[in-house]
């Protein structure tokens, strides 16, 4: 939209004020009062309406349709050899470095210090994804990730260890926004905490009724198989054993599946989100990390717990 007030009337050569009378011209844009408009009958530029020197308005830095002289800076029109100030030849922009992209991107994420799996340069492709929009996806840590997404993708080799994942699965999930696989990794840490949750609380109540192993319990830390049953002793085993097969799975298999997820929501933004500049804030939006995700499971984790505690306290002192 003209802002009037930067240009003068063609036909009397006086400003445009605010509140003046103005039509416009259907064929180049051009402003005239309209008594001046009335009087001349036509556009003052007619002449020139068509052809190369027709009425234009004034550009601006930021319109799509020119370009700054990088020597006096002018703006000129796009499609113009030199400029018309200084006849400094246009020149086309070079491409952002890494670092200017937008959303930025780490350009250390493709030169990690130290990788077994190479390097993954920025103009390079992943598992059929720009490396630098599956930069932005990842956010932190992404030059963790890029060389063995690639390395699988070359190898075909879905095998990977990942240290955070095997120690902490649900809360690792939980930070790369995997929140449906967490769910499911919490529920079944949970039924398999049980056999041992029950083992607890079978304690608890034995060392509460029973004096002898009250006593036993405070001098050695023991107390008596025989108030467990075998059952419960074999159950807990077992679980332990799954819980710890678990963890291995997720060391191992974790990089694979969030391979697998990051290519599927990529495809996803991209379809939603055909215009480069919003699909990478869409990319760095649903991808990158949430850490706000996991303070609220420890939060809830920790209140669970001390729910738990008080309950058996007051249950003892009843």
């Amino acid at each position: 939209m003209l802002n009037l007030q930067d240009y003068t009337c063609p036909v009397c050569g006086k400003p445009f004020a605010p509140g003046d009378d103005v039509v416009v011209c259907p064929e180049c844009g051009a402003p005239h009062h309209r008594e001046c408009w009335k009087q001349s009958g036509r556009c003052a530029f007619a002449a020139s309406h068509g052809t190369a020197a027709q009425w234009r308005p004034f550009l601006k830095k930021e319109d799509d349709d020119a370009w700054v002289c990088r020597n006096c800076g002018t703006v000129n029109p796009l499609g113009s050899p030199a400029c018309s100030k200084c006849g400094c030849a246009f020149e086309e922009p070079e491409p952002p470095r890494p670092e200017e992209q937008q959303p930025p991107v780490d350009p250390a994420v493709f030169a990690p210090p130290y990788t077994p799996y190479g390097e993954v340069p920025s103009d390079g492709v992943v598992d059929g994804e720009a490396a630098m929009d599956m930069a932005t996806f990842l956010g932190p840590r992404a030059g963790y990730y890029l060389p063995r997404f690639q390395y699988m993708e070359q190898s075909r080799n879905p095998l990977s260890w990942n240290w955070a994942a095997a120690l902490f699965p649900v809360e690792w999930l939980l930070y790369r926004k995997m929140r449906r696989l967490s769910a499911l990794m919490l529920a079944i840490f949970l039924v398999l905490s049980l056999p041992s949750l029950a083992m607890i609380v079978l304690c608890a109540q034995t060392v509460v009724s029973d004096p002898d192993a009250l006593r036993s319990f405070l001098s050695r830390g023991e107390i008596s198989a025989e108030s467990i049953p075998v059952w419960l002793l074999v159950s807990s085993q077992i679980a332990s054993f799954l819980s710890l097969s678990l963890r291995g799975v997720m060391g191992i298999r974790a990089n694979d599946w969030y391979r697998q997820h990051t290519k599927r929501l990529m495809g996803k933004i991209r379809e939603e989100c055909p215009e480069p500049l919003v699909q990478r804030y869409a990319l760095a939006k649903k991808g990158g990390v949430s850490v706000v995700s996991v303070v609220l499971y420890l939060i809830i984790l920790t209140a669970v717990f001390a729910f738990a505690g008080a309950a058996a306290i007051l249950t003892y002192l009843a």
